[in-house]
């Protein structure tokens, strides 16, 4: 028999993989995983990347990026490093359970704390900033362009019950973004949430 070099784990293994590391396998499905999550399906032509690190207030879970390895192109799964406030969980809360709709420039300001570095307008352009279900659990998604680095970013937000915030996040250079972008919103609407682990599951 021809041996293809690739490395086969056993079921327990690959549940004991995706338990530690937020992502596995469904079969030949690649697919990622966090706190919320629990799995989103890796795009065909895309590969599993990188493991847990830590940015600006924030720990990436997981991840994923084209086989061809275009610079800058990624499906990150990011966690807060710390729960919001009182305060900032019940503002969060008011702006998810209201019917989906665009954010005006107040409830922007508001959610300030949530949005962290994408509140900067000096650091993102916002060009969209608006509520929506996504397979039966309300999030925030805003899309716009970090000016510094002329790379595009469309970012999912998602308030968990232990009051912390994830995002789910498909970036990549302004000149690749919209090339890729249909490949990010397979993944996205691959999204199976962790019906226990979310504060907003609509019924």
């Amino acid at each position: 028999m021809h041996d293809s070099g690739e490395i086969r784990l056993t079921p327990e293994n690959e549940l004991l993989f995706e338990k530690i590391f937020g992502r596995g396998r469904i079969g030949r499905i690649a697919t990622i995983g966090s706190h919320q999550i629990d799995r989103l399906t890796v795009p065909k032509g895309w590969e599993i990347a990188g493991g847990h690190s830590h940015l600006a207030g924030r720990t990436r879970f997981s991840g994923c990026r084209p086989i061809e390895h275009r610079g800058g192109v990624e499906i990150s799964i990011y966690t807060s490093n710390s729960r919001l406030s009182h305060e900032d969980i019940t503002v969060f809360q008011s702006v998810l359970k209201r019917e989906p709709h665009t954010l005006p420039a107040s409830e922007l300001t508001a959610i300030a704390n949530v949005l962290q570095q994408t509140a900067h307008p000096h650091a993102f352009k916002i060009m969209v900033a608006r509520t929506t279900v996504l397979n039966c659990r309300t999030v925030l998604m805003v899309e716009g362009r970090y000016m510094q680095h002329n790379v595009d970013s469309v970012i999912l937000y998602s308030l968990g019950a232990n009051g912390r915030v994830e995002e789910v996040s498909y970036t990549a250079p302004s000149h690749l973004y919209n090339s890729l972008r249909i490949s990010a919103k397979r993944a996205f609407d691959s999204i199976v949430w962790k019906q226990d682990k979310g504060q907003y599951v609509n019924n």
